[in-house]
């Protein structure tokens, strides 16, 4: 009797292996979703882990371009006593590509509508690149207020998704090396700054 061996590969939405770094979120399924495991162990798409017999769900959060984090879709496992387990999870709305020097690039397939619980990262990145090239907020107001206005954007759900970015974020930095902890306080500012951004925009439309 013993435990239970879990292999996690992460894959695009080819079925291609995500070749990056991530961390691994492991919930107990007759325990209202307590997490019972969680840590930076995904290297170049894969982790291994042993958990003792039980049921679980299991999830990971890959590190993508602009320290911005896409979750994989959940999956429920039953482990038993020796059991080795081989787990794909899917990233959904990604694609690892190469391009013509050879260089991984990551291209994003999102849906541009918030609807649905589907945020845009795109537009985040846009806004966080925008920011550290110094493009005055005034000018970053005008052109968050046209892409949402044509991607239907709902401005409030984006303001939740980001406040739940930056929180999932800062409950990882324990397990963050100091110049990844470093790279993503400064992703949680510029965040933050579209955060007020966007509200500052809905109080001018509000007046």
């Amino acid at each position: 009797m013993g435990s239970a061996k879990l292999n996690i590969w992460v894959r695009d939405k080819k079925c291609r292996i995500v070749k990056r770094r991530g961390h691994l979120h492991i919930y107990n399924c007759n325990c209202l979703g307590e997490e019972v495991f969680r840590g930076w162990v995904i290297v170049n798409g894969h982790a291994e882990v042993e958990i003792p017999p039980g049921c679980y769900i299991v999830k990971a959060g890959m590190n993508l371009p602009h320290q911005t984090n896409l979750y994989t879709d959940r999956a429920v496992i039953i482990a038993k006593c020796n059991d080795e387990i081989c787990l794909n999870l899917i990233l959904p709305d990604f694609v690892e590509e190469r391009t013509t020097t050879g260089t991984a690039g990551l291209v994003m397939e999102r849906r541009l509508l918030v609807k649905g619980g589907c945020v845009p990262p795109v537009l985040l990145a846009l806004g966080i690149e925008a920011l550290r090239r110094g493009v005055d907020s005034k000018e970053l107001t005008v052109a968050f207020k046209v892409l949402m206005k044509t991607a239907n954007i709902d401005r409030n759900e984006l303001i939740r998704e980001i406040e739940v970015e930056i929180e999932d974020t800062h409950q990882h930095l324990d397990e963050m090396t100091d110049e990844e902890a470093e790279d993503a306080r400064e992703y949680m500012s510029l965040l933050e700054k579209i955060k007020d951004i966007l509200r500052e925009t809905k109080q001018k439309e509000s007046r």
